[in-house]
């Protein structure tokens, strides 16, 4: 009401503009399962590889949409020294939209500032995917003529060649079309209440780091959080499984006996 008169000029000054709106009671985080996980893998792998890769990422390394568009294949660090194939990847900046722009912004910083930019392993497989990538790229540049180091400023994620990343709103909106085709969290043949959207992943992958006993601050290191208690309150889920089983043990501290007495 207040609004409605301070637009027609009723009022002369608007309380409700330094009126705090209360916070809503925030849900507890959930994440989807590592067998829906796996089976959006499994999909992507064949149907769209980029895509594949964006999941694969987010999943194991909980990066936001912002950070994983500005990725560069100068950002990856690739170790064929040993005798496995080792690698990272530098988180140092985003990829956001500029509203009314037609064009992106590349922040010089992460979403929680300089604290959030740091350096994290991949597996083996993801190193193996990347060699493979750094070589078509190189090909590509040396098919068009150009020097084949240039592959260090060309974006991960990108259509072509990779002179341009995608949009934000094209990675979600490719990631909600293969859910539907999928059949996982999200899509039309899906039962799940837990879409497998970025955000889930990030979810996913504090989750599955903590679920393997490893410390929470790990979790807020990966995620690039500025505090624990958003790690704790936002992106800690724990499995419907174990959630069930850990009321089990707890009633079987306080059973009566056996439930069925011995014949003998």
């Amino acid at each position: 009401v207040m609004n409605w008169g301070y637009r027609r000029k009723q009022l002369s000054v608007n309380p409700m503009e330094h009126v705090k709106k209360p916070r809503g009671e925030a849900l507890p985080p959930r994440a989807p399962s590592i067998e829906e996980v796996k089976a959006l893998l499994d999909y992507l792998v064949e149907a769209d590889p980029l895509l594949w890769l964006a999941v694969r990422i987010t999943l194991t390394l909980g990066l936001r949409r912002s950070a994983l568009l500005a990725l560069k294949y100068g950002d990856v660090v690739l170790d064929r020294s040993g005798e496995h194939l080792r690698g990272s990847i530098r988180i140092e900046k985003g990829v956001v939209r500029v509203p009314g722009e037609n064009h992106d912004f590349i922040q010089t910083l992460t979403k929680s500032g300089a604290p959030s930019h740091r350096t994290l392993g991949m597996d083996e497989e993801l190193c193996a995917v990347f060699a493979e990538l750094i070589d078509v790229k190189k090909a590509m540049l040396r098919a068009e003529k150009a020097d084949s180091q240039m592959h260090w400023d060309l974006y991960v994620f990108s259509d072509g060649v990779g002179f341009d990343p995608w949009y934000p709103d094209t990675l979600s909106h490719k990631l909600a079309a293969a859910r539907k085709e999928a059949g996982v969290p999200g899509g039309k043949r899906s039962q799940s209440r837990v879409p497998i959207t970025l955000r889930s992943l990030r979810v996913y992958c504090a989750s599955r780091v903590y679920s393997e006993k490893m410390d929470v601050r790990f979790a807020k290191a990966i995620l690039g959080h500025a505090s624990l208690a958003t790690t704790d309150r936002y992106y800690l889920a724990f499995e419907d499984e174990k959630l069930r089983d850990a009321t089990v043990i707890i009633g079987d501290l306080h059973r009566r006996g056996p439930l069925v007495e011995n014949a003998d």
